[in-house]
């Protein structure tokens, strides 16, 4: 009876070690999180009274400012000074801006302490060599 249990066990173990051989020149791609803006497939509802907590400005980890503001029924996202992007509540605390230039997350902690994070699309950029840097996503911590 051991020696049948043993014999079972060999013939998995080889299989296993045969199907994870991979021959020479044959390469396997594992993706990874791709930070991207999608656009926003469900919008909430967020009336004046429920915005209201969120109007501030928050410090980025990287030392930049995320200023959110309404006027009248619209409501907005700054980052430093670069100009407005009208956003839309994609949950209670969740934000995406109609253009897919900023994503965010903000929650409201006790004792007036805020957490959350930030993607932001940075656009391309030449430099001074001629080398341009293509449009990328970046994702910042809320302070």
């Amino acid at each position: 009876m051991k020696k049948l249990i043993l014999a079972s066990l060999l013939s998995v173990a080889s299989l296993a070690a045969f199907s994870q051989t991979v021959t020479p020149g044959e390469t396997v791609t594992v993706p990874g999180h791709a930070l991207r803006i999608d656009a926003p497939t469900h919008v909430r509802h967020m009336s004046q009274d429920e915005f209201y907590p969120y109007k501030a400005t928050y410090e980025l980890a990287n030392g930049q400012e995320l200023t959110l503001t309404a006027r009248g029924t619209k409501m907005f996202a700054e980052v430093n000074d670069q100009g407005k992007h009208q956003i839309v509540a994609t949950s209670s605390n969740s934000f995406t801006a109609l253009d897919q230039q900023l994503q965010m997350t903000i929650e409201l902690l006790p004792n007036d302490n805020v957490a959350g994070e930030l993607l932001m699309v940075v656009p391309e950029r030449t430099m001074s060599d001629g080398t341009v840097i293509p449009a990328q996503t970046m994702a910042l911590a809320v302070r």
